[in-house]
């Protein structure tokens, strides 16, 4: 497995770019994590998104904070080991996306 790096601001923006729903987090000045807000049409269908988020993160060994209310999930992706968001962050918020897009 390769080694996880925290990304540079730059490359930040450049990942973002592609993930436009996707909002970066300051911190004590620097970004932190990045956060997104899903909803659904029914609570039922967020909770069907939940298990795959839950799936996903499990599968790829992330971590996500996870923010459920009714229809609403809100999620928050850093990568602890490097202090920041890296390329692990970025590979599960595509993968939340088009989980999402699929159950729209």
């Amino acid at each position: 497995m390769t080694k996880l790096v925290r990304l540079s601001s730059t490359e930040l923006q450049n990942a973002l770019k592609v993930l436009p729903q996707w909002k970066s987090v300051i911190r004590d000045g620097q970004m932190d994590h990045i956060r997104r807000k899903y909803q659904f049409k029914t609570f039922e269908t967020s909770w069907a998104f939940l298990t795959r988020v839950a799936m996903k993160a499990h599968r790829i060994g992330h971590h996500p904070t996870i923010i459920n209310n009714y229809n609403i999930v809100e999620l928050e992706l850093t990568t602890h080991d490097v202090g920041g968001i890296s390329e692990l962050d970025v590979k599960m918020a595509k993968s939340l996306d088009k989980a999402a897009l699929e159950m729209s």
